[in-house]
């Protein structure tokens, strides 16, 4: 359980294993806030222990986050690619770093556009899948 508990979607370990990111697809819409991606510590299995949240600046609805290194990944439905650095894995020590709206004139808490994001390439580059506008490859500064 953790606070804003409604629909817990989809989450990611950071790389050292100690930190589960965490979507819950139906936050924004009930409870009215803008975008938040939960964080739990998982460093002992035997106690998780709820850290707080990463609040965003869109109320769009958070899907499906992968991390890759120092880097988190989001796709955010109407807010499209969403980039973190997670090396502080903590509520106030994550930053966005990027992202890639491909529905700039759309803010709705709305199951459209951005579904998931790809990024594995090794070149840098990260493919985004969206649901009306189809694949979308970007190339983010290192």
């Amino acid at each position: 359980q953790y606070p804003g508990n409604h629909y817990a979607h989809q989450a990611w370990l950071t790389e050292d294993h100690r930190v589960l990111f965490l979507n819950d697809e139906l936050d924004e819409l009930r409870d009215g806030h803008n975008t938040r991606t939960y964080m739990i510590d998982v460093s002992d299995l035997d106690n998780p222990r709820f850290m707080g949240y990463v609040q965003h600046d869109t109320p769009a609805i958070d899907h499906n986050l992968y991390i890759r290194g120092n880097r988190m990944y989001q796709a955010n439905y109407l807010a499209g690619l969403q980039v973190f650095d997670v090396s502080d894995a903590t509520p106030s020590g994550v930053e966005r770093i990027g992202f890639f709206d491909t529905t700039p004139n759309l803010t709705e808490k709305e199951f459209q556009g951005t579904w998931s994001v790809y990024p594995w390439l090794t070149d840098g580059k990260v493919i985004l899948s969206d649901i009306e506008q189809g694949m979308f490859v970007v190339e983010l500064d290192p």
